[in-house]
């Protein structure tokens, strides 16, 4: 058995992480977790700057931080990568890679705004991913 966890660095995020922990002890089950470095948002900025910072890094290094501190809670380090891209399509391509039995979410992630323009992450997992989703919401 093998779930797979999207983790953003958000509150949501943490729950997540934490649910899926459990079930992994639950279930003896593998986990992974992938952190996905999106920067859609920031395209604009990226065009018109002059000082030519990779966004990309920056969004990593943020993401490799809140998970560095959020694995302190975890009884068995998971296995972790890190992609670049649209979230969603990231998390049912890497379950698809690695044969997932299940993926675990958070409800919502880093913003609400976005969320409204863009859809939430969890619901196109929910529709698009090859095995069943867990949607986890933060208590």
């Amino acid at each position: 058995m093998l779930l797979v966890t999207g983790y953003d660095g958000s509150d949501h995020g943490n729950a997540a992480l934490a649910r899926a922990d459990e079930l992994a002890q639950c279930l003896g089950a593998e986990h992974h977790v992938i952190l996905v470095a999106h920067v859609q948002s920031y395209q604009w900025t990226a065009m018109s700057n002059p000082y030519q910072i990779d966004l990309y890094a920056l969004e990593e290094e943020h993401l490799s931080d809140a998970y560095e501190k959020a694995i302190s809670s975890l009884s068995v380090e998971p296995t972790v990568v890190m992609r670049r891209g649209e979230p969603a399509h990231e998390i049912i391509a890497y379950a698809e890679e690695v044969g997932a039995d299940f993926i675990v979410v958070g409800s919502r992630g880093r913003g609400g705004v976005k969320s409204l323009l863009l859809g939430s992450t969890s619901h196109s997992v929910m529709h698009g991913a090859p095995c069943d989703v867990i949607v986890v919401r933060q208590k």
